[in-house]
């Protein structure tokens, strides 16, 4: 799976209540294929998703799944959470909806002290729905897990049969050049610095998931 061009991570939508808005859903589809996007990232940080019941995750997901208006719009779904259970239970639930892929943070309190116990989580979760594309959502920023992605693909690779790329949200370029020039060929590597998009087109970054796509 090679995704190519911008990937809005869509906002969710409330209303006055905190109640989740779904009739909005279709009003950003609209506004997005207009404006020439094609793939919406569903439920990540911008989506506000650990601040989410997993109830309402799964009404999310399946409210972009079902909209006419997703005719053209390829749908990723973040699944991650510090529950593994959780977020296995939102990737099944994105396979039996029809998601393109889905995409999962480790767990962020208790964090995977090594890539060995990282990985095996992302095994877990990639398990729930193994004919979905999977790509392993690197944010260090936000979760604090600093291990070297580098070795996580080596290992990974092999890991985890659906795993298809990374979402690759972190200001470090030298670890994206490596990355895309040791395994550009292999995965998906996809951009999640909305300010760094230049510098990173620079080194060979074709796609690109951010907030600022929503407006752009």
């Amino acid at each position: 799976m090679k995704i190519t061009g911008f990937v809005a991570a869509v906002h969710t939508p409330f209303d006055d209540r905190g109640d989740l808005a779904l009739d909005v859903v279709k009003l950003q589809a609209k506004h997005l294929l207009k404006d020439g996007v094609t793939t919406v990232f569903v439920g990540g940080s911008t989506g506000e998703s650990h601040s989410l019941t997993c109830d309402e995750r799964l009404a999310l997901t399946k409210r972009w799944a079902d909209i006419p208006e997703r005719n053209g719009l390829r749908l990723i779904v973040h699944v991650g959470s510090n529950s593994v259970r959780d977020a296995s239970r939102i990737a099944e639930h994105a396979q039996a909806v029809g998601a393109d892929a889905i995409a999962a943070v480790a767990p962020c309190y208790f964090k995977p002290p090594t890539t060995k116990a990282l990985i095996e989580t992302m095994k877990s979760i990639g398990a729930a729905a193994p004919s979905v594309p999977f790509y392993y959502y690197d944010i260090p920023a936000i979760t604090g897990i600093q291990l070297p992605l580098m070795e996580f693909l080596q290992i990974a690779r092999q890991a985890i049969p659906n795993l298809v790329g990374v979402k690759f949200t972190n200001s470090d370029l030298v670890v994206l050049q490596r990355v895309l020039a040791n395994y550009g060929e292999q995965f998906d590597i996809l951009f999640g610095s909305d300010e760094l998009m230049l510098p990173a087109l620079s080194l060979g970054i074709r796609g690109a998931v951010g907030s600022g796509y929503n407006f752009a």
